[in-house]
């Protein structure tokens, strides 16, 4: 399964919109292993990942299989991934979009995920929709940071059928036809 992994030596608190400035950054890209990572420098600040600088736009949905938010500090109250929505860094993001936002993790706030230490647990295989991204954001300088993705496609059969099946075909047993 592919993972991505951003290495953030600078300790200023994360933005939740500051994308990958790819200019500054060194990439490695490890084949075999499906490792890519990105090594920021200590000027870069940080905030907004576009799955699709990775993966391209696909047309499959990506899970996000694996998750680890690390930092200098541990895990404090207010670091937190959100996805959010196409175009959203151009319509405004930020304390503006804030709304748009929707929480994959969050720590200290009531998230799903609290006591985690930074970790989604393998296989909790949350969906992200194409053309979709993760805003991390925290609320104190807590770096160096390093934040660790594994994906996975969303697999042919969970994606929305082309043909719905009719409620006769459900209750009669037969299979859609076949053109």
């Amino acid at each position: 399964m592919p993972t991505v992994r951003i290495h953030i030596p600078n300790p200023a608190a994360l933005d939740g919109e500051t994308p990958i400035n790819f200019a500054t950054v060194n990439t490695t890209v490890n084949v075999e292993e499906q490792v890519t990572e990105y090594f920021l420098t200590n000027l870069d600040s940080f905030g907004y990942f576009d799955p699709g600088s990775v993966f391209g736009n696909e047309s499959a949905d990506m899970m996000l299989q694996h998750f680890l938010y690390s930092s200098d500090s541990g895990v404090q109250i207010g670091q937190g991934c959100g996805l959010v929505p196409p175009n959203w860094l151009f319509n405004g993001g930020g304390a503006a979009g804030g709304f748009a936002i929707r929480p994959l993790w969050f720590a200290g706030v009531g998230g799903s995920f609290d006591g985690s230490g930074g970790v989604i647990p393998e296989g909790s295989c949350l969906p992200i929709p194409v053309d979709h991204a993760l805003s991390f954001i925290s609320a104190g300088a807590d770096g160096p940071y390093l934040i660790q993705m594994t994906f996975q496609p969303v697999p042919k059969t969970d994606q929305d059928w082309d043909l719905p099946v009719s409620p006769d075909q459900i209750a009669v047993g037969r299979q859609p036809p076949v053109e």
